[in-house]
Order: C-alpha cells, then structure tokens, then sequence
C-alpha cells in the first residue's frame, strides 16, 4: 500500500510538471476558460478553480500547452478539467458521448484560437482524466480517440465497485482479489501493492516546449 501511496504522488507531481507550461500558456489557459463560460453552464466559480457542466459530465478548468515552432505545423493540447474532475463520471457514459463531449471541447477552443488570432497551423489534441492513474487522448484532425489499454476492466471495475480508485478497492478482501486476478496488483509481505503500468495513452509538452506522446495505439483507438 505504501507502495502505491508513493506512486500516486509521484505521478501527481509529474502531472504538475507537464502542465506547467510557462506563464504564457498559463495566462491562455486562463483566458480559455472564461470563454468555454460561452459554452458551458458554470455550477461553480472561484478565484483558483470554475466548474464547468455538460450534459454528461462535470469538469473543473481547462489548460492549454502550445508547442515552441518556428515555423510549419505545431501542436496544442487542450486539457479538458483536471485529473480529479470529471473523474468517474467518464464511466457512467458511453464512448461515443465521451468523445462528442471532447469534439465539442474541441471546436470551443477553436473558435477561442480565431479570437486570439492563433497561427491556424496546429494540430490539435484533446485530453481528458478519469484520475491521475488513467487519461483519454482526443486527435481532433483525425477525430480519433485514444484510450487506456485496460479500458475494459476499468468499466468492469467501476460497475462492480462504484470506483475506479485502487485505494478504496483494495480495502476489502474482494476488491483485492479482484485487483491482483486482473493484474492491477499484487499481494506482498500480507499487503496490496499496486503495479502501475503506464497504460494509458498521454501527450504532452516537455520542458524544452516540444511535444511528446505516448500509447497513442490504433489497437486502442475508437
């Protein structure tokens, strides 16, 4: 369990990294969100944080990472709340509303890019979190979407437990059985110990301003 506990945190912090993009991207975040107020119904608002609502889902915030190029085609990532909103809500709907939720997302920030008369030459990607162990990956140009390679179980996972969190599953002699039967984990020194794969798809901008994906597989495209 400890070994868990470390992870997340780690993970936490590496999440915290990537989407530090610089204060030029932090004051367009900033300025994203104000405008998907034209889009969406706010059900709450403060000075660090504005909860947006769709028809499907909660999300709190937005941020944008917009990759460093001199010239020709450059990407942005359009992050659709954080990795603790929407949360389990993504399991509660289908795929197809999730990435309808995502396209509309999509074209929200591209009228936001006309506005401030953005070089149209991006590629863009959406992302979204269910938590910080598990992400979906959006490709708007090719209106694709990318997602965990245990999707499966996790649905399965939140329709027998009402969560995807291995924390609160493992608390219980079946949730633990059932964790480490489907290769989440496994029993060591009389504890759960979660075995973090990365299996999630990711893209991101590095320190550098360049950007980077991973697990963007068509074997888990839809």
């Amino acid at each position: 369990m400890k070994r868990y506990i470390c992870s997340l945190l780690v993970l936490m912090i590496f999440v915290v990294v990537l989407s530090g993009c610089g204060d030029s991207n932090e004051k367009l975040s900033d300025e994203f969100c104000s405008h998907l107020k034209n889009y969406y119904e706010v059900t709450d608002s403060t000075q660090y944080q504005t909860m947006f609502k769709t028809d499907n889902i909660e999300f709190c915030g937005a941020d944008i990472e917009v990759e460093k190029k001199d010239y020709g085609t450059y990407h942005i990532i359009a992050t659709m709340g954080n990795i603790f909103y929407p949360g389990n809500q993504i399991w509660n709907i289908s795929l197809d509303e999730l990435k309808r939720e995502m396209n509309v997302f999509a074209e929200a920030f591209i009228d936001f890019a006309k506005i401030k008369d953005l070089d149209n030459d991006y590629y863009l990607y959406v992302k979204i979190y269910n938590s910080s162990m598990v992400s979906f990956v959006y490709d708007y140009e090719e209106d694709v979407l990318y997602l965990p390679q245990k999707y499966d179980l996790y649905c399965e996972m939140y329709s027998l437990f009402g969560t995807t969190s291995e924390y609160q599953i493992s608390e219980s002699e079946e949730g633990i059985e059932w964790l480490v039967q489907n290769g989440f984990g496994e029993v060591k020194h009389h504890e759960y110990e979660s075995i973090y794969d990365h299996s999630f798809p990711g893209v991101y901008i590095d320190d550098n301003g360049e950007f980077k994906s991973y697990n963007l597989n068509w074997s888990n495209a839809y």
